[in-house]
């Protein structure tokens, strides 16, 4: 005698995958996939001599978080709206061309659509417009750390390079040129601010410490950090006595 099978367990097992399979088909199978997510877009902008007294610059699209969306542009130089933030140093002559007409530490901008971006210049006697960034960092005592011992007062020389006799001192905040921002450190932290790439020799003294110098290189586009680390002087000792054991 044959047997019938049970209705429910006939549509459970025939059925629901039949109907599953269409389902998955229709809607095009798998995970649905999320909304695209583009990044925001901002300027970078760089610059370089160009001529005896004339500065190029660029700007070019970058994006944050995600990619950007498409058709979006990597370089803009030409569609940017540029501008000098002090006309006295530096004149606009084309799409990222300026032109020097005074000395002094200045920036130029360039907006794009809905974002902008800049760079700090300065212009010094003989030379073309510069892009200059800065030397940073920490003084304080060897054999310890910036946090436990920051020696302040200590002064910064730049001794060689085009900076030759610019300062700073450790734990004071400079005052800022144009484009930079702050303060920014604390104790022991000091900044050479409007430094354009080159060479340079730093000397750091302090009463009661050893001197130090140290050769330091800017990159262009580069702003290196440079501790300095002073050993303290040792104890004169008195003529005809013992020197400590």
């Amino acid at each position: 005698m044959r047997r019938c099978r049970d209705p429910v367990d006939l549509f459970r097992s025939r059925i629901v995958p039949t109907l599953c399979a269409v389902l998955v088909a229709a809607c095009g199978g798998g995970t649905p996939a999320g909304p695209t997510r583009y990044g925001p877009a901002s300027l970078i902008v760089s610059c370089y001599p160009a001529g005896t007294t004339s500065l190029a610059c660029e700007a070019g699209v970058t994006c944050s978080l995600y990619p950007c969306a498409p058709g979006t542009p990597s370089d803009v130089t030409d569609e940017a709206v540029w501008e000098s933030a002090d006309t006295g140093i530096l004149r606009v002559v084309g799409a990222g061309r300026f032109d020097a007409v005074g000395l002094g530490d200045t920036l130029v901008r360039a907006r794009w659509q809905y974002t902008g971006g800049q760079r700090t210049v300065s212009v010094f006697p003989g030379l073309p417009p510069q892009p200059t960034g800065e030397i940073f960092g920490s003084v304080y005592e060897a054999g310890k750390t910036a946090a436990v011992a920051p020696i302040d007062g200590a002064l910064i020389e730049v001794i060689e390079g085009l900076l030759v006799g610019r300062t700073a001192t450790s734990g004071v905040p400079p005052p800022l040129p144009p484009g930079f921002a702050g303060p920014f450190g604390g104790p022991g932290y000091y900044r050479l601010l409007a430094v354009p790439a080159g060479m340079y020799r730093l000397r750091v003294t302090k009463g009661g410490y050893v001197a130090q110098e140290r050769e330091v290189t800017v990159p262009v586009g580069v702003s290196p950090g440079v501790d300095f680390q002073l050993q303290p002087l040792l104890p004169e000792v008195e003529a005809g006595s013992d020197p400590p054991a």
